[in-house]
């Protein structure tokens, strides 16, 4: 179990970080999601909970940045316009140019440099529900430094005050984003192994401004593990049994599916998973079982085969809080000392589908 290791200045300031802030209007969680080939960052918040003014998301050491910046995934936010609550609302995360003037002015204000190692953006698909389209860049960079120790790359994004008109420097509308999701991240590519550990730093609006609550910031972790497997296997299992009597009797052969699956996150199995086996048996597909992976994330299941038949299996790890002492990795500021309020350590949630088996069934 860790320990919050904050030096002695820090110690009063951090004692309410360790404590959480249940109770406060801003307590976002990040979540992570593993797949074989991408991640996906999940942050959330309570409609109700305070305006974000800028987010800091740190990938794990190890983690590497693709050179060819194409399409990059999907991004959902969650929205919110003077207080009606819209629900999550689709739109795309995509390359930009980090060279257009006005992106670049949007980095900078964020970041202070317009130069980084790549600019995507979070852009809303055509929806009656809002009054205009939602355009936020997310700058890519390296991390350096003493933020190296825990992190290689940051994403960060920052977003306009809901509180305060257009004019003054506020978003549009009024409209706020109180929870975001970064699909299918593909351009970050995480090491292999396990407790790989997501960062995230999040700033409030004080209500009613456009000025950021530095003092009710708060830090969330993420714990994923990569690489993620799910693989099944299958054979025709063949018995004989006999039956009658006398010139009655004759022998009955039974043919059946053995089918084996396992779920593995950073090479150690994941129990406790909900699977479902489906076959083809019936157009559209046919659920022939469904469980619960063992200790070794592993299932074995005998179904019927009465032919030939296809079988795939999906599997789901659900997101869950982590059980662990909080140690803010880092300061919001330095003068004043700033540490976060500590809101959760979350597992990764893990969804996928296996490989396709044939089964066939063999000749008596």
């Amino acid at each position: 179990m860790r320990r919050c290791v904050i030096s002695l200045l820090a110690l009063v300031v951090a004692a309410f970080a360790c404590a959480g802030n249940a109770l406060g209007a801003y307590n976002p969680k990040m979540f992570v999601s593993d797949s074989p080939d991408s991640v996906s960052v999940d942050v959330e918040l309570a409609a109700g909970d305070d305006a974000t003014a800028a987010v800091t998301l740190y990938a794990p050491p190890g983690t590497r940045l693709s050179a060819r910046q194409r399409g990059i995934g999907v991004f959902i936010a969650g929205v919110d316009i003077a207080g009606r609550d819209l629900g999550d609302v689709p739109g795309q995360l995509q390359v930009a140019n980090g060279a257009d003037p006005a992106i670049a002015a949007a980095t900078t204000a964020c970041t202070g440099t317009a130069t980084h190692a790549a600019v995507w953006e979070l852009t809303t698909l055509p929806n009656p529900r809002l009054p205009a389209p939602i355009d936020i860049p997310v700058s890519v960079d390296k991390v350096t430094g003493a933020e190296a120790a825990f992190s290689s790359y940051m994403l960060r994004i920052c977003f306009h005050s809901p509180y305060v008109p257009a004019s003054q420097g506020g978003e549009p509308n009024g409209v706020k984003l109180y929870s975001i999701v970064l699909g299918g991240l593909g351009s970050l590519t995480p090491p292999a192994g396990k407790d790989l550990r997501w960062t995230g730093t999040f700033v409030p609006y004080e209500v009613g401004t456009k000025t950021p609550n530095l003092p009710a910031s708060a830090e969330s972790q993420a714990i994923a593990s990569s690489p993620v497997r799910f693989r099944l296997a299958g054979k025709d299992v063949v018995s004989r049994h006999v039956v009658g009597r006398g010139r009655h009797r004759h022998v009955i052969t039974v043919h059946r599916a053995r089918l084996v699956g396992r779920l593995t996150a950073a090479g150690e199995g994941q129990a406790g998973a909900d699977y479902t086996l489906v076959s083809n048996r019936k157009p559209g597909g046919e659920d022939v079982a469904t469980g619960k992976t063992n200790a070794r994330g592993a299932f074995t299941r005998l179904v019927a085969l009465p032919r030939t038949t296809i079988f795939v299996a999906d599997v789901a790890l659900g997101r869950h809080d982590i059980a662990e002492d909080c140690t803010p990795l880092l300061p919001i500021s330095t003068n004043p000392l700033i540490i976060p309020t500590y809101t959760a350590i979350t597992s990764a949630t893990i969804a996928l589908i296996s490989n396709v088996v044939t089964v066939r069934k063999r000749r008596a």
